[in-house]
């Protein structure tokens, strides 16, 4: 299997892997050992409500005594800005990765018209380079460091998902269609070989075999950090001919829990190998599944639905959150890193800190979305932004008209009016500070020229003329 394979390392970076490399053999003097082995999943797309022991005994199996957190929620609703969130510890708007390429379309002819006119910088879709990642910290601390991503869209280079990894398995690459992806179009999945229906889209059972055949290649004498992304909550209809898809959202529910189930059977031989080691089990997103939504309906609002995640923790050094804290998803990497003994980066969701004097970390902890995925808005006069506490939410958009803001009561006659009122003005004032984030800048010596194998692929989206 062709993997990406980061090449050479400055000598810079070599000296900060050595004082890192230091940095954990004091930690082991003091007696509190790093792991040796890390594993972070992510089932994209994948409700809080549908991961349970009955949905995935599996998990809940190996995860007994962890922590399942009740308050998690993805830093954005739709799968590039959480993600690159996780790898970064940064909310959408410090990271910039937050933008579509294009409102996309089922029509191919439609899908390129709207890439064309789109015109979206480069720098509004991807994790900048040299930017502190997971995977680069872990690396720099003598870490092998693997991702193996089933989303068939945001695994290519363009997007920068794999800053930091030694090897980035980007499955949908050996999984496209004879006629290439240009003739499909980004979006469109499917092809047709002799009358017989295929997808591109990986499902669990190929990226578990794509993840043994990674762990095979793994040198056993050195620390591990795995990342898996696993498609099929989000892509469920996607693995069935156009055909059949109507009659699958109907009952989308059912057909979502068996997507957890497929996930589920697959991850016994994957956990066992990481039985000493710190495991996270997560969703980068969730989905409207209802009267609501259309069923899948995710990138289009910050309700719960569409936010609201699993998050377990075993092994995990959590630093006083309970199972009923808010979370999201940028707590990761400063978790991770401390528990691993390396230095967490300014500027990466540092648990020592609230979000820029923020009550995050205070009486009042939250969690915070953002949302503008439309490439029409200007990121300047349009967003959605939500901060969610225990107790209820607040959900703020800021258009070109001015602002609109409103309060969600989590649970209703709980809480008197005076109570209320208080709640609702300290979120308000946990989602000041939040809206007022601006980007950080990388620390890197690296360029940000791209090869002629990346512009092409950059001109197939329509990015560059």
């Amino acid at each position: 299997m062709a993997v990406r394979t980061r090449n050479g390392i400055p000598a810079r970076a070599w000296l900060c892997g050595l004082a890192a490399g230091l940095f954990c053999l004091a930690g082991w003097a003091r007696g509190g050992e790093p792991p040796r082995r890390i594993l972070v999943v992510v089932m994209d797309g994948a409700r809080f409500d549908v991961c349970t022991p009955r949905t995935m005994p599996n998990l809940h199996r190996f995860m007994s005594g962890a922590t399942v957190f009740r308050r998690a929620y993805s830093p954005s609703s739709w799968t590039l800005p959480s993600h690159a969130s996780l790898f970064t510890g940064l909310y959408p708007q410090e990271h910039g990765a937050f933008r579509l390429p294009y409102q996309p379309s089922t029509d191919t002819e439609v899908d390129t018209r709207r890439r064309q006119a789109g015109k979206i910088p480069v720098a509004d879709v991807a994790i900048p380079r040299g930017l502190p990642t997971l995977a680069g910290e872990l690396s720099q601390a003598g870490y092998q460091t693997v991702g193996v991503f089933g989303n068939p869209c945001y695994g290519y280079p363009v997007f920068n998902l794999g800053e930091g990894f030694d090897r980035w398995i980007n499955l949908v690459e050996h999984r496209l269609s004879p006629t290439g992806a240009d003739a499909r179009g980004f979006y469109a999945f499917d092809y047709t070989v002799d009358g017989t229906f295929y997808t591109v889209i990986p499902d669990a059972q190929d990226v578990a075999g794509a993840v043994l055949e990674a762990l095979d290649a793994i040198d056993p004498n050195r620390p591990l950090f795995l990342f898996i992304n696993f498609e099929d909550p989000i892509a469920t209809p996607l693995y069935h001919p156009p055909a059949a898809r109507p009659a699958i959202l109907k009952n989308y529910r059912r057909y979502l829990v068996e997507s957890m189930r497929r996930i589920d059977e697959q991850l016994p031989r994957i956990l066992e190998f990481f039985a000493e080691g710190v495991v996270i089990v997560t969703a980068d997103h969730g989905q409207g599944v209802g009267r609501q939504f259309p069923a899948t309906f995710h990138g289009s609002s910050l309700d719960p639905a569409q936010t609201h995640i699993p998050l377990l923790c075993r092994n995990l050094p959590l630093r006083g959150l309970t199972p009923d804290t808010p979370i999201d998803l940028t707590r990761i990497m400063p978790l991770v890193l401390e528990a691993a003994g390396v230095p967490v980066p300014s500027r990466s969701g540092s648990t020592d800190a609230g979000l820029r004097g923020g009550p995050r970390d205070g009486p009042c902890p939250c969690a915070f979305s953002h949302l503008d995925s439309n490439p029409a808005h200007d990121i300047g006069r349009f967003a959605r932004f939500a901060v969610y506490a225990r107790d209820g939410q607040v959900l703020l958009d800021r258009t070109g008209g001015g602002l609109s803001i409103r309060f969600v009561q989590q649970q209703a006659g709980r809480k008197s009016a005076s109570e209320l009122l208080s709640l609702e003005q300290a979120l308000q004032g946990a989602l000041l500070p939040f809206t007022q984030l601006e980007r950080v800048t990388p620390r890197t010596d690296r360029t940000g020229v791209l090869d002629e194998t990346n512009l092409e692929y950059l001109r197939q989206l329509g990015y560059v003329e």
